[in-house]
């Protein structure tokens, strides 16, 4: 699969690029929400992995700006990624678009299974 990947921490951007890799997918990082979205509109992604809190544009908006798009343009997956897990927090991060959370820290095998989700 190819799959795009979006986090304004190097550190958090790398680590999960490199999941991605070793489980043999294509992997696409930017730094931002902005990054993220000229990404998807140019190349198509079988999944797109946001973070929530970027400068620029926040995965939430971007979220909202991807599912605007033509459906041939969006992913099979949009994922969120974030620190927050309280179901208040949850709820709005659905409501923007994503079909599903990525909690941080994410492991080899939250991802994984995620991943095998996709249609």
């Amino acid at each position: 699969m190819r799959i795009l990947i979006a986090d304004d921490v190097p550190s958090i951007l790398m680590l999960t690029t490199s999941m991605v890799k070793r489980r043999g997918h294509e992997a696409v990082s930017v730094a931002d929400g902005i990054a993220a979205l000229d990404a998807v509109r140019d190349t198509a992604f079988d999944v797109v992995i946001l973070d929530i809190q970027m400068p620029g544009m926040e995965g939430t908006d971007c979220a909202r700006e991807i599912r605007r798009l033509p459906v041939a343009r969006q992913p099979r997956l949009l994922l969120a990624l974030t620190g927050a897990s309280d179901s208040e927090h949850v709820e709005q991060i659905l409501a923007s678009g994503f079909d599903d959370i990525l909690t941080k820290p994410v492991t080899g095998a939250q991802l994984e299974a995620i991943l095998q989700r996709v249609p």
